[in-house]
């Protein structure tokens, strides 16, 4: 009876003992996860940061541009080949005002037959910079 009690202990600290470590494995990868998405948030603020810091060009929009489609792509699973009028109405249709006002002047800055003036600039940057904290924030 005793050799009995003690195999039941035994075998119970073994299944503690496994689903322990089973437990701090999912930690260890979830702790993983987290930093590279941390990483991923800090490398599109510091983009931001960058373009900010540059005069309204056609390279500040094409640089906008870029962050911004791979933001898309890897944040929303979205096609980074789809146009801006296509995103826009995408995101009109799920309600999201920022990122369609977004794609709005993106669309107009990237196809217009004129100069990008700085107030356009501005304000697609920080609705960038708004999306990328709206999205930080509720993650």
């Amino acid at each position: 009876m005793l050799i009995l009690n003690i195999i039941s202990i035994l075998l119970v600290i073994v299944i503690l003992i496994v689903i322990i470590s089973v437990l701090l494995n999912i930690n260890r990868r979830l702790d993983e996860k987290i930093q590279l998405e941390k990483s991923r948030i800090e490398f599109y603020e510091r983009e931001i940061k960058n373009i900010k810091k540059t005069p309204a060009s056609e390279d500040s929009v094409k640089s906008l541009n870029d962050i911004a489609k791979e933001f898309f792509r890897e944040k929303f699973n979205i096609n980074s080949n789809k146009t801006y009028l296509e995103l826009e109405t995408m995101f009109k249709k799920e309600g999201k005002d920022k990122e369609e006002r977004f794609c709005s002047l993106m669309n107009a800055m990237m196809y217009a037959d004129r100069t990008v003036s700085s107030r356009e600039m501005n304000e697609a940057t920080g609705l960038f910079a708004d999306i990328v904290e709206d999205y930080n924030n509720f993650k």
